[in-house]
């Protein structure tokens, strides 16, 4: 027992003498962003080092293929002029649709023993719902149901809709407003009576034979 106690006294001097190899560590006090449309959204990163006092910081959005919204102390394509990062926070000014997805918080401390840590973030920008489009049948057999398809491709979380019947039939559309300018009033042509026994009525017939042109059948009187 007395000789065991020997073997284990070296290696726990050397233990206590060897340095405490530390890494840099990210994270994030929020990792699921939900705010409305046009407004601002705020991506928490935080990270501690272990020696490097000046990180690199850069912030990533993953989708089809990862894209960069910070890289080297600058903003990326569309983040340019309306994003500001604070420490590792990222802020994201006016946001849309399109801003939802992933995004990738990456420290990379150097001179650390572990020089790389990240953190996730996911950022989801509520819609309003939107005026729908339906799906109304143009008509139904009396006594079968009827299903009427109504569908908005823009708000998010997806809107329910619910319909109610009214019996007030919509009012008629208010008469077209007709400009003094472009309205033509319609032209009337007065009729011609003629005898069968006039010069004119002979002259038509003629010329009606010949066919050189036509001409319409002058109405009886």
């Amino acid at each position: 027992m007395k000789s065991m106690k020997m073997m284990m006294l070296p290696l726990l001097i050397t233990l206590l003498h060897s340095p405490v190899c530390l890494s840099v560590t990210v994270s994030s006090s929020k990792p699921k962003v939900e705010v409305h449309e046009h407004t601002d959204a705020v991506l928490s990163c935080e990270f501690r080092t272990e020696k490097d006092q000046s990180p690199r910081i850069e912030w990533k959005k993953k989708g089809k293929a990862v894209t960069f919204v910070y890289f080297n102390h600058k903003f990326i394509g569309s983040y340019a002029g309306r994003a500001k990062i604070e420490g590792a926070t990222l802020t994201i000014h006016s946001v849309t649709q399109k801003d939802s997805g992933e995004y990738r918080c990456e420290v990379t401390a150097s001179e650390d023993h572990v020089n790389l840590g990240e953190a996730t973030v996911t950022l989801n920008v509520l819609v309003p719902p939107h005026v729908p489009s339906c799906e109304v049948p143009s008509s139904v057999f009396v006594g079968s149901g009827l299903e009427l398809h109504c569908k908005d491709k823009l708000s998010v979380p997806p809107a329910t809709y619910r319909c109610t019947k009214s019996f007030n039939p919509p009012p008629p559309p208010p008469p077209p407003i007709r400009n003094s300018r472009a309205y033509k009033a319609p032209q009337y042509i007065p009729s011609v009576c003629e005898t069968p026994n006039s010069d004119a009525f002979e002259r038509r017939e003629r010329e009606r034979e010949r066919g050189k042109k036509k001409v319409r059948d002058v109405p009886e009187c």
